[in-house]
């Protein structure tokens, strides 16, 4: 453990790193074990679990005063790009413990001081081009953090998935703190690529399958791809190819992909499915009367179709994370819940970055309409 004090910024008491990167790494194989698939399978104890989720919270709490700087630096640039009418979206996240755990049991090769996602910033854009422009301003910036690498999904190596957007990944430059050197993930995509995005999480919460890690039923899964496929057409991106995880070809063009995912959604009912899994839902929202609110800790309840919204003051980030991780625990005595700590440039933005959160996916199906009725690429930016 290395030393640490509650470092004061701009008057917000951010959470520093207190742990070093060996620990970090340790806890991270521990985790990894703990998988009973694994012929090494090691179980942890109670107390084990308890001080290893100690090491893991300290580990992304550390990350969200690199991702203030980062997420400052992200909405100059779409001032710039994106004019104020478009609305667009900026917003914070820092990854979910269950999703740190199950990426560390699935890939092999991957270590927790080396995951370069524990937080990210996001924009949300209404063009490719505005896309690709927020791309070349962070990479012709003369920022000091260090630029790590870029991940295109777009134009380069668009995912079978039908997933779309660059990802972009720099180290925080902040010497003389535990901070230095830490990741952050930028990531970019249109509204269209959002709505894919969050659509898949939906279907994969109602399904009870994690859609975003390529498993589960192989139908749905090629639905996604080839709706995806349809979207990357649309917007005049690299079309995806056939590969074992498409399930079969990926026509490259709309003509040839319609009646395919027209014959899909009558096999499996895709779009009545997608448009049940948000009938009955209900948001509580306990930050409505208050302003001057920074983070919102969401809690989604899946069984009730339940969202539970929290806010802090920028200042309270430390009672925040500290919420976050005993929503999280909620889940070891059998609750189906969500759980995520995000900030957004404007609250009334907090349902157009995470409509995942909210069961949403209205915007999705008129989109997938619009394709199944016949849309052009000239109705990308509708």
């Amino acid at each position: 453990m290395i030393s640490w004090s509650p470092p004061l910024v701009g008057g917000v008491p951010y959470t520093e790193l207190k742990y070093d990167k060996a620990e970090v790494r340790a806890v991270g194989e521990a985790f990894r074990r703990s998988d009973p698939k694994r012929q090494d399978h090691v179980a942890l104890t109670p107390e084990q679990l308890e001080a290893a989720r100690a090491i893991l919270d300290n580990w992304r709490a550390a990350h969200t005063r690199p991702l203030i700087a980062f997420r400052m630096n992200l909405q100059q640039h779409v001032k710039r790009v994106v004019p104020q009418h478009e609305a667009p979206v900026v917003a914070q996240r820092i990854k979910r413990e269950e999703s740190i755990v199950l990426k560390l049991q699935r890939l092999e090769w991957l270590h927790l001081d080396r995951m370069q996602d524990i937080g990210g910033v996001r924009a949300v854009v209404s063009t490719v081009a505005q896309v690709r422009r927020l791309r070349a301003l962070h990479r012709q910036s003369k920022s000091r953090n260090e630029f790590v690498k870029e991940d295109d999904y777009l134009d380069d190596k668009p995912k079978a998935s039908g997933y779309r957007g660059i990802h972009l990944i720099y180290a925080f430059h902040c010497p003389g703190t535990s901070w230095h050197g830490l990741n952050a993930e930028i990531q970019l995509r249109t509204f269209l690529q959002h709505q894919w995005a969050t659509a898949n999480e939906v279907v994969g919460y109602g399904r009870g399958e994690k859609f975003k890690s390529g498993e589960g039923d192989s139908r749905w899964l090629r639905m996604f791809t080839l709706i995806g496929a349809a979207f990357a057409q649309l917007e005049k991106t690299k079309a995806i190819t056939e590969s074992p995880k498409t399930f079969g070809p990926v026509p490259p063009t709309l003509a040839e992909l319609r009646p395919l995912i027209a014959q899909l959604d009558e096999d499996i009912k895709f779009r009545e499915c997608v448009a049940s899994y948000g009938v009955g839902f209900k948001a509580i929202d306990q930050s409505k009367a208050m302003k001057n609110r920074y983070w919102f800790l969401l809690r989604l309840d899946i069984q009730k179709r339940e969202l539970n919204i929290r806010s802090y003051k920028v200042r309270d980030i430390r009672t925040a994370e500290k919420h976050l991780a005993e929503a999280e625990r909620e889940r070891e005595s059998g609750a189906i819940i969500d759980v995520c700590l995000v900030s957004v440039h404007d609250m009334r933005n907090l349902r157009r970055a995470y409509p995942n959160y909210h069961l949403d996916t209205t915007r999705f199906l008129a989109r997938l309409n619009t394709v199944l009725n016949g849309a052009s690429a000239s109705s990308a930016s509708a």
